[in-house]
């Protein structure tokens, strides 16, 4: 059995969550530029504004894809409390740092 099992797994939550959070952070970007294009679009045609359904679709994805980043991120966390408490040898602080950052790229939205 591998003596690093809780410390490796918060590793990879950890990843996996960056990696959900900065798609899903880019995801809310672009519904956002959608929205804004319509925005202007409806302006310049003095027309009322109609929202689109691809912006919709996108903001929807990145709160999604948001939201799977927070559950894999305190699993990630979860996992390294389960590591100290154990003992399991491992560079923490590189692990903290790594939750802090998925932590960050959570806020940005």
């Amino acid at each position: 059995m591998n003596t690093r099992l809780f410390y490796s797994a918060a590793v990879v939550m950890g990843l996996i969550a960056l990696v959900f959070g900065l798609v899903g952070r880019d995801r809310s970007v672009q519904a956002s530029q959608y929205k804004a294009k319509g925005i202007a679009t409806a302006y310049e045609n003095h027309t009322r504004y109609t929202p689109d359904l691809q912006a919709f679709r996108l903001a929807h994805d990145g709160r999604l894809l948001s939201t799977v980043a927070a559950v894999f991120t305190g699993l990630g966390l979860c996992s390294m409390v389960a590591a100290l408490l154990r003992r399991e040898k491992g560079w923490y602080l590189i692990l903290s740092g790594l939750l802090v950052s998925d932590v960050m790229a959570l806020m940005l939205l």
